[in-house]
């Protein structure tokens, strides 16, 4: 399957059969090397704490604006040793995003994104950070579902009462959605879900800037 993910344990790198003398070189000291970077961004982060979340960072991090370097690397990793699959090993792609200068007493900004895709070119690089940067969008979307629209508890005995309370369940998502969503984000949002579902169709990307615009109209009024 195709997947982009961050990699947040470690792995084992394949050995080189080529080689005399076995190194177990691990993907972190492999991603810590010097690469070349691909593509750069400016990007703003926000202040974060260390509280909340279930993988807590260990150091608050302040707001900036920032150059993010994007470097990209193919290597194959050992699958665990309780894996079930056939194959032993998976050659994926991997995108690193680094910060280039960090402020003095700061951890730079780091990312480091398995993945199926192609890194041939910029553009698919920098397509892989984007797919990642939707993440936070998506948990949004899911939590307007489940907890702004209460869909989890709707005592609905039927598919079809189920698949009509979703549908205004997800017309309320996107509208809430759209007053503090990037634009960018919202519309590779919407493009994919228009792949699978045929109601998506209906937040088209032009759609957005009227949901906006309604937005700010009754926030005025």
């Amino acid at each position: 399957g195709r997947f982009v993910i961050r990699q947040t344990k470690e792995r084992r790198l394949e050995q080189d059969s080529s080689a005399q003398k076995r190194t177990d070189l691990n993907l972190d000291a492999f991603l810590s090397e010097s690469h070349p970077i691909r593509a750069r961004r400016t990007v703003s982060f926000e202040t974060a704490s260390t509280k909340g979340g279930g993988r807590r960072r260990k150091q608050a991090r302040k707001g900036r604006t920032t150059t993010l370097g994007v470097h990209a690397v193919s290597t194959t990793i050992c699958r665990p040793s309780l894996s079930r699959a056939t194959h032993k090993t998976l050659a994926v792609n991997i995108v690193i995003v680094r910060e280039i200068e960090p402020p003095e007493g700061q951890r730079p900004i780091e990312w480091r994104l398995l993945t199926t895709e192609s890194i041939d070119t910029e553009a698919d690089v920098l397509r892989i950070v984007d797919a990642y940067c939707a993440r936070w969008l998506i948990e949004e979307y899911f939590k307007a579902i489940k907890t702004g629209c209460n869909y989890e508890k709707l005592q609905l005995e039927t598919l079809h009462g189920l698949k009509i309370a979703l549908s205004f369940c997800l017309a309320g998502s996107f509208i809430c959605l759209a007053g503090h969503a990037d634009k960018t984000l919202m519309v590779s949002l919407t493009v994919s879900l228009s792949n699978c579902e045929p109601w998506a169709c209906w937040f088209a990307p032009s759609s957005f800037d009227k949901l906006r615009m309604r937005k700010n109209s009754t926030s005025s009024g």
